[in-house]
């Protein structure tokens, strides 16, 4: 195949991303990659300035490299990367190459102009989606097909492999992080009474006009080495989320699996499909302090069970949530779309 990739962050060569780690065959394809340089400093309509501007920049020049170049297929990771480019396909009867959007996600300021999303769906060949509920809910918000449609869990890197023994912090604490759709008062309200530190990594905007408890440590954004040693070095990890109908906090919830910590993580439509609730951490009824204080508790108070719910979800992650995995899933997309754009 000849892909076109539009991805989070340069790659550069030997680096070819997902196909590090796929068969001999897959060796054979030719990639190109672009992505967007952004600064993701505000939340909601700020990101106009600061953020979404990079992403059109972007499709654009996405637009003139797939003219000159035969693609068999050009790949975006998340929405972000491709939702742009497809209302620019949409809007100039663009059909080839075939445009895959790989975990997409339908959020943010677009939700308010649902129109633009069907439009620029009609630019898209195929999604694939990191919740099974996602599939059905796309169908109905943006009238976008199930047969084009595949749900595939997300994968990581090895965090247990990437933070240095001597990088682990020696102090007790438990771990928040994120910044989409994260619930930070619920977290804080239950953390106020509890005799437990707490270290929180996210950004300012995530807990403006929030009350922080003493025995909260914030931090904002920090190098992923640093945020992993701290994820790696924490008792257990809590990942607060409002309830929303697309997919959040799915990439913290399957890192603290590969640290091989237990969770303590918001039930919404999508972390069902991750976290299994008693073995490989709890999950807690949305905007609820009293059962998120009570999980944390208990798990503090059964050291025990923290370790075995770690354990399992150490074991879950090497089944189903390797970047290998991953790789092998993803790929097996892209060579169907691709084989179907043949024949089409």
């Amino acid at each position: 195949m000849r892909v076109l990739c539009l991805v989070d962050g340069r790659v550069d060569p030997p680096d070819r991303w997902i196909w590090n780690y796929l068969s001999a065959h897959a060796q054979r394809d030719s990639i190109d990659f672009m992505y967007a340089v952004t600064r993701d400093l505000f939340p909601k309509w700020g990101k106009l300035l600061s953020y979404y501007p990079a992403y059109w920049k972007l499709a654009v020049r996405a637009l003139r490299q797939s003219r000159k170049v035969d693609y068999d297929v050009i790949v975006a990771w998340e929405s972000k990367n491709g939702f742009p480019l497809a209302v620019l396909r949409s809007l100039l009867g663009v059909r080839k190459p075939k445009l895959v959007i790989l975990a997409f996600v339908y959020k943010g300021i677009v939700m308010h102009f649902r129109s633009l999303g069907r439009l620029a769906m009609r630019g898209v060949d195929h999604i694939t989606v990191p919740t099974m509920s996602e599939v059905e809910h796309y169908n109905k918000l943006l009238g976008f097909p199930l047969d084009k449609t595949t749900f595939s869990p997300l994968g990581c890197y090895d965090m247990a492999s990437a933070v240095n023994v001597s990088e682990k912090r020696t102090d007790s604490y438990i771990f928040a992080g994120g910044r989409s759709g994260r619930d930070y008062r619920t977290l804080f309200k239950a953390a106020l009474d509890i005799d437990a530190q707490f270290v929180v990594n996210a950004r300012k905007f995530n807990v403006q006009g929030l009350d922080c408890p003493l025995n909260v440590r914030l931090h904002d954004f920090m190098p992923m080495h640093e945020y992993y040693a701290l994820m790696a070095g924490s008792q257990f990890v809590v990942v607060p989320l409002k309830d929303t109908s697309y997919a959040v906090g799915l990439g913290h919830i399957i890192q603290a699996m590969s640290a091989g910590k237990a969770l303590i993580a918001t039930r919404t439509a999508g972390t069902v499909d991750y976290l299994e609730d008693g073995q490989t951490g709890v999950l807690v009824p949305p905007y609820d302090t009293l059962n998120m204080r009570s999980a944390i508790t208990y798990l503090l108070d059964h050291p025990g069970e923290v370790e075995a719910m770690g354990q399992k979800a150490r074991q879950r992650y090497e089944e189903m949530y390797t970047f290998t995995a991953f790789s092998e899933r993803i790929y097996g997309v892209l060579q169907k779309v691709a084989v179907s754009g043949q024949h089409g």
